[in-house]
């Protein structure tokens, strides 16, 4: 069993000035997220939307015992390849902090469904379904040796999952929730990133920042 160690990060998308959506991660390295269209509770869902950590792991390696304890960022986002929300969050096991041997990771998520509402047949039940749906480890892009390295950021096409970024020091975690810092062009009507793509920063306890891919 895993626990929500954080508070969810809620969002209104649709600017009517209630809650709508909601996002929160668990101990397992899971991403959960929650729609609230309305106010009959019948139609609000729950579903896990990608797993990182010990579930999507059949050694169960502490390696990979990647947990989340701090809420997300949401952040709605247009590219080239259409409309998405951003999910940012970053793993750290905040019980453990002389763990060393944990790989963890910031994550962005790319939420393809930016319509607040799930039919039931939608809802993920299984750690199966959420390998067929390219939401674990392994179908984020790894930006850490390519964009933050110097090299070449892939382009968007290959971010179809969404990227992540080793938190390389020995022993590094993400103990807070990330910020994400938008530039946005001098058009109102556009939603794209300018040229100079804007920063993201980690969270605060890494002190390190980065460029949006």
């Amino acid at each position: 069993t895993t626990d929500t160690g954080s508070d969810p990060r809620v969002a209104d998308t649709d600017g009517d000035g209630f809650a709508d959506r909601f996002y929160v991660g668990d101990t397992g390295g899971r991403v959960w997220r929650g729609d609230l269209p309305g106010a009959d509770r019948n139609s609000w869902t729950l579903t896990p939307i990608f797993s990182v950590g010990r579930h999507d792991d059949a050694t169960l390696a502490v390696t990979h015992d990647r947990r989340f304890f701090h809420r997300p960022d949401f952040v709605p986002t247009r590219s080239e390849t259409g409309s998405y929300d951003a999910i940012l969050i970053a793993s750290g096991d905040r019980e453990d902090p002389t763990n060393l041997t944990t790989e963890n990771y910031l994550y962005a998520f790319r939420d393809t469904d930016v319509s607040t509402g799930k039919d039931p047949a939608d809802i993920i039940l299984t750690e199966a379904q959420l390998v067929a749906a390219s939401a674990t480890h392994d179908d984020f892009e790894d930006i850490t040796a390519q964009c933050i390295g110097g090299a070449a950021c892939p382009d968007d096409t290959a971010l179809a999952t969404g990227w992540k970024l080793k938190l390389a020091a020995s022993g590094e975690k993400g103990l807070s929730t990330p910020l994400t810092l938008m530039e946005w062009p001098s058009s109102p009507r556009s939603y794209r990133q300018t040229p100079a793509p804007p920063p993201a920063f980690l969270p605060k306890a890494s002190r390190r920042s980065m460029r949006w891919p």
